[in-house]
């Protein structure tokens, strides 16, 4: 942990030792990161003013302060799906900030459903989504309307630097699912953001679903584009 003073204002910051250089360039910039103290909840202004942490810091500290309850319904409206988006590993980061799968599972249901394109509100029937990870992995997060973009993302699980793309054990075949998914356990949509088409879905509650989905194991041996 470092712990430094900010030749600003001169308040206190505790960073982790990996984001001192994330500190710096916020000093550089002249934007202080306003951490609220334990007597009150964030404000819009101090959320949004963590963009000048960088995309993951953001989100941790986001997620870190929704934890410690210092976020309110309101807020979590606002700007959950936005950080999530922005995020490059959101799930990493959730995790590391609130250390359950279930409290990422909470904190998007009392969030109610979410998308970047406000005409667009829960679907009323299921949905045909696609998952590309090792077999191990599929009870997760992310899924999308794209086959292609499940694809892409099996390629890369089979050719995971750690592991030989031939080898099936620890973590399973690389593999596409496809399940569909009732509408209730819809959490957001994704119409903008990356490109992925991304569908975020309670998979505790769609976990028949899921398991009873068609797995394809013909991961292209070409790089899939994207």
């Amino acid at each position: 942990m470092i712990t430094c003073h900010h030749p600003y204002n001169n308040p206190t910051y505790t960073f982790r030792g990996q984001d001192y250089c994330l500190l710096c360039e916020v000093m550089e910039h002249n934007h202080t990161p306003r951490t609220p103290d334990e007597t009150r909840q964030a404000t819009n202004e101090d959320i949004e003013n963590l963009i000048y942490l960088g995309r993951n810091e953001t989100a941790y500290q986001f997620f870190a302060w929704y934890r410690a309850g210092r976020v309110s319904l309101d807020l979590l409206r606002v700007h959950l799906l936005d950080i999530w988006v922005a995020a490059e590993w959101p799930l990493d980061v959730a995790g590391a900030a609130m250390t359950e799968h279930s409290d990422i599972l909470t904190m998007f249901r009392s969030a109610g459903f979410l998308c970047d394109d406000p005409t667009i509100t829960r679907p009323l029937s299921p949905l045909t989504l696609y998952r590309g990870c090792h077999e191990s992995n599929v009870d997760n997060f992310s899924w999308s309307t794209s086959r292609d973009v499940a694809v892409k993302f099996a390629y890369r699980a089979r050719m995971m630097p750690y592991r030989n793309p031939e080898d099936d054990d620890d973590g399973g075949r690389a593999c596409v699912i496809e399940a569909v998914i009732p509408s209730e356990h819809i959490l957001a949509m994704v119409i903008e953001g990356r490109g992925e088409s991304e569908v975020i879905v309670d998979y505790l509650g769609a976990r028949d679903a899921i398991w009873n989905g068609r797995y394809d194991f013909t991961i292209p041996t070409a790089t899939v584009e994207g």
